[in-house]
């Protein structure tokens, strides 16, 4: 089931890219706070891209959406929010992923939002996984929280159209605590543990749209 959902990511990808590609306007240039469009016309620059992690939503049928913002003509700042609910028989998990990001685009030309760009980000994460038993009377709980730093990297196309595309990937390390509950146990606490500190990979194509 993975490898078809993966083969169905990088058909709606490559379909999604030659579209892109086809069309007619170009590629924002920012120059300040206008850009030129089409016909050397300048239109305002977009600033503000509202975007939906494609690869996320056909892999793993979970929305991962991001809100960025381009603050200076190679800096951006971005806040994505990813949300997962996963439902196998009588266990059910909830996942939230938080990710703030600063942007840096490393093109001479300074062209943020479109470009090339270099992305430390913050990292948090936080999952209860619940687990049925015993003809559904009695439950155990697992609750994870996890936080860390990493970096990713990408290129991020935005038309003139203010039709956007990023592609990124990154790693990072993430640690925390988990706790775990037993419903049937009554009386006992919860116990926890500390998480140690090991690498996770993210990676993605984001579509939206730029203004």
């Amino acid at each position: 089931m993975s490898v078809l959902r993966s083969l169905l990511a990088a058909s709606l990808i490559s379909a999604i890219a030659i579209n892109s590609f086809a069309e007619g306007d170009k590629p924002l240039m920012q120059e300040g706070k206008l850009m030129p469009g089409k016909a050397g016309l300048e239109i305002p620059r977009r600033s503000t891209s509202v975007k939906l992690n494609l690869y996320s939503l056909v892999s793993s049928f979970a929305p991962d959406i991001s809100v960025q913002h381009t603050f200076k003509n190679n800096m951006a700042f971005q806040l994505a929010v990813f949300y997962r609910y996963k439902s196998e028989g009588s266990d059910v998990s909830n996942t939230v992923n938080i990710i703030p990001e600063y942007r840096y685009y490393v093109d001479d030309d300074r062209t943020a939002p479109s470009g090339f760009y270099i992305a430390p980000y913050l990292q948090y994460n936080y999952m209860v996984n619940t687990s049925r038993y015993k003809i559904n009377t009695n439950y155990n709980t697992e609750k994870y929280v996890l936080y860390g730093l990493g970096v990713a990297t990408g290129y991020q196309l935005v038309r003139s159209s203010g039709l956007t595309f990023d592609v990124f990937m990154g790693a990072s390390r993430l640690g925390g605590k988990s706790t775990f509950s037993d419903s049937g146990l009554s009386g006992t606490p919860e116990q926890k543990s500390n998480r140690a500190f090991i690498g996770y990979f993210r990676w993605g194509l984001s579509a939206g749209y730029s203004f």
